[in-house]
């Protein structure tokens, strides 16, 4: 089948979420528009296993690039060295930026509890955090946000992932944060 002059909408690309794939492999989402990937990645090494693509408007962007793959374009990028080619295509939500939210708001805040306290005085002031009691935040500094929570890995070996950022009493923004409320 010649997929050459066949073209896919944007609106008919599966979103990477749904997908579940390339969040953690193309982190930070916010300058990238897509990626390409396998279904089965068995064998293929972390670093190859999705070919992420930059939005258009992104420093090195090219829209004549992005709209290759909208022309099943992922089915001829080689993955590395390998006698294979990704298969499948999915776009990043364009959701602007991520919502910052007031720590002392999130169900799993204990001020007590130094794996989800930061320490504000010292200039730890923003968090990645989790919704799943016992697991330690990602601490941060507001002037140098973590500018996609949702797509950072609880740990260096993937999956799961943050649920979201915030920011702690007396960092630049916090009057502005958002209270967390359950969805």
């Amino acid at each position: 089948m010649s997929f050459g002059a066949k073209k896919m909408k944007e609106t008919q690309v599966p979103d990477c979420f749904d997908v579940d794939k390339c969040l953690a492999e193309c982190h930070p989402i916010t300058n990238k528009w897509g990626a390409c990937y396998i279904q089965d990645d068995t064998g293929v090494d972390k670093a190859e296993r999705c070919m992420c693509a930059l939005k258009a408007t992104a420093p090195g962007g090219d829209r004549a690039f992005l709209e290759t793959l909208l022309k099943y374009g992922c089915k001829t990028k080689q993955i590395g060295y390998m006698d294979k080619a990704y298969e499948e295509l999915c776009l990043f939500p364009d959701d602007g930026p991520q919502p910052i939210y007031k720590c002392d708001s999130v169900p799993t805040f204990n001020a007590r509890n130094s794996a989800v306290a930061c320490n504000p005085a010292v200039g730890n002031d923003f968090a990645c955090f989790s919704l799943t009691r016992r697991t330690p935040w990602q601490c941060g500094m507001a002037i140098a946000i973590n500018p996609s929570c949702r797509t950072t890995t609880l740990t260096p070996a993937g999956p799961p992932f943050y649920d979201g950022a915030c920011l702690y009493k007396g960092a630049p923004g916090y009057e502005k944060a958002l209270t967390y409320e359950e969805p």
